[in-house]
């Protein structure tokens, strides 16, 4: 059986090839980390406009009910809505301290992997 072997040189120029495609990885990662270590301000433009959407879903039957909430970096609240059909829930309180089964968890994983990945 034989081995191939490289060269000094093929493999210099290798790690040369590697070492300057980091580098570059790396010098553009850095404006990435500046804009992330500045506080970042939240805020919704128009939160009566996302009211209406979530209710309107709602209201079409699409859904039971809707609880909506963002927060920022520091855990302080942004905005938050809850739209319920009462026909279908009528005592049904849907605020933040609700208890919801979750039927689907892979879901919400993805969801909480992509969130990280935006933050």
């Amino acid at each position: 059986m034989a081995y191939r072997t490289r060269s000094p040189t093929r493999t210099a120029g290798l790690w040369r090839a590697v070492a300057a495609r980091s580098a570059i990885v790396l010098f553009g990662l850095l404006p990435c980390a500046a804009a992330l270590a500045q506080p970042a301000t939240v805020a919704v433009p128009d939160p009566a406009a996302l009211n209406a959407v979530l209710d309107r879903q709602v209201a079409r039957g699409y859904v039971p009910f809707v609880y909506a909430r963002l927060e920022d970096r520091e855990g302080g609240v942004v905005y938050e809505h809850a739209a319920v059909n009462r026909e279908l829930l009528p005592e049904a309180p849907i605020d933040g301290r609700t208890w919801i089964r979750i039927w689907s968890m892979s879901k919400i994983v993805t969801i909480s992997v992509v969130m990280d990945l935006v933050e």
